[in-house]
């Protein structure tokens, strides 16, 4: 019923292959969750009979995660 602030989480993957042979190959991958590291605010309290109604005091996800992965494919 109530709308709260906007919510921006950009995840990112960059990946990149390289052959050893015809049949092996390593595959380096990084992926990082909330790329950006913006906060997602909650709506706030939602209770019209409480004094914190209205007021934002929590996030809706975390910090930036980053990964770091090597595969290696034969």
């Amino acid at each position: 019923m109530l709308s709260g602030p906007w919510i921006s989480n950009v995840g990112l993957a960059l990946m990149k292959t390289t052959r050893i042979t015809e049949k092996h190959s390593l595959e380096l991958r990084i992926d990082a969750g909330n790329a950006l590291n913006h906060a997602g605010w909650f709506v706030g309290d939602q209770n019209l009979d409480s004094p914190n109604f209205g007021r934002i005091t929590d996030t809706g996800f975390g910090r930036r995660v980053i990964q770091l992965s090597l595969h290696y494919r034969f």
